[in-house]
């Protein structure tokens, strides 16, 4: 970037253009043609985020997250992870998801976790779409339902998620919202394993010592001790 073309940019931003002020919040925590300055990022984010600039009050909320150029907050961070997710930012869909399921910034609630899980999942957001199935297996802030489980475990696995793929493989082992079968769960921990998750590889290593070539009797209750 050119001295000119950053001089437009804040003589835009002092004039209160958010985009230009978004921007310049992001030049200088990324270092991107200026040098690197947190504390800048936040002043200009600040000045962008009530204007709700989705992309400011995002990155807002993760200075405040990590205290990158600003104090620590998990109040704050989570205040504009909402004003960011009520935009529909589905990373911060899912961090509210997180900090309501972790009563980080705010009070806890299950409930309200599932609630912005279930936004950011819709919105493909494959970690949200991982913990929505498990809230939905475990039954915590909804209603069992493992069939339901399954089909975001699958959604968030096109996505690479390796943790769904195993879980898949689990939910096929046990058949648990799907028809037991040692195979298809092998192919599942296989894909996962790949990917390189380490608890795929060892549900893997157990199904072929115990299973190696055809089902039985359906069992495998072990292969939660390390995946669950």
């Amino acid at each position: 970037m050119t001295r000119a073309e950053l001089k437009a940019y804040v003589t835009a931003a002092e004039r209160g253009d958010a985009k230009c002020q978004a921007y310049l919040g992001w030049l200088y925590s990324e270092g991107k043609g200026v040098r690197k300055n947190s504390k800048l990022a936040v002043k200009w984010y600040l000045m962008a985020a009530p204007k709700n600039d989705v992309f400011a009050q995002f990155n807002l909320a993760y200075m405040y997250d990590t205290g990158t150029g600003v104090r620590k907050s998990p109040r704050l961070a989570t205040k504009w992870y909402r004003r960011a997710a009520l935009q529909g930012n589905a990373s911060a869909e899912f961090n509210l998801g997180w900090n309501y399921a972790n009563g980080i910034g705010i009070r806890k609630s299950l409930t309200q976790s599932v609630k912005w899980y279930r936004r950011a999942a819709a919105r493909s957001h494959s970690k949200a779409q991982f913990n929505l199935g498990f809230a939905l297996i475990e039954g915590t802030g909804v209603r069992k339902n493992e069939t339901e489980a399954i089909y975001w475990f699958r959604r968030s696995a096109r996505s690479g998620h390796n943790r769904s793929m195993n879980l898949i493989g689990i939910m096929y082992a046990l058949g648990r919202g799907v028809r037991q079968s040692y195979s298809v769960a092998r192919r599942w921990y296989l894909k996962a394993a790949q990917d390189g998750n380490p608890d795929a590889k060892w549900n893997l290593k157990y199904l072929d010592k115990h299973y190696p070539t055809k089902q039985t009797a359906k069992s495998g209750r072990s292969l939660t001790s390390r995946s669950s």
